[in-house]
């Protein structure tokens, strides 16, 4: 006996219909979910003076933050990793914080 001739097709689209509402209901709230989970997850502690701010190559506000933070006394050393603008990175953002190149560490592969 086959499912269709056991159970009515009505009985199949109420079973089925919920499933997908809740399905496409939470494709549309994702976003906010993941969001709010992620805060819960995010441990935020005080910052604390470090021995180096530690850049990982990524969006240019990494490295802007990186700054900030060096501006603020929270290290005396800036060390960039990763991709191909770490080489320049040295000596142009250490013009722009106006401290010395000796004071950016680079390493690229």
């Amino acid at each position: 006996m086959t499912i269709l001739r056991k159970y009515s097709m009505k009985h199949i689209l109420i079973a089925i219909v919920p499933v997908v509402l809740s399905g496409a209901t939470l494709f549309l709230i994702r976003e906010s979910v993941l969001l709010t989970v992620g805060d819960f997850l995010v441990v935020q502690d005080e910052l604390q003076p470090a021995d180096v701010i530690h850049v990982i190559s990524g969006p240019d506000h990494r490295v802007d933050y990186a700054i900030q933070l060096y501006e603020r006394g929270y290290a005396r050393q800036i060390f960039f990793t990763g991709s191909c603008w770490c080489g320049t990175v040295q000596g142009t953002y250490a013009e722009t914080v106006g401290r010395e190149p000796s004071n950016m560490v680079c390493h690229h592969k």
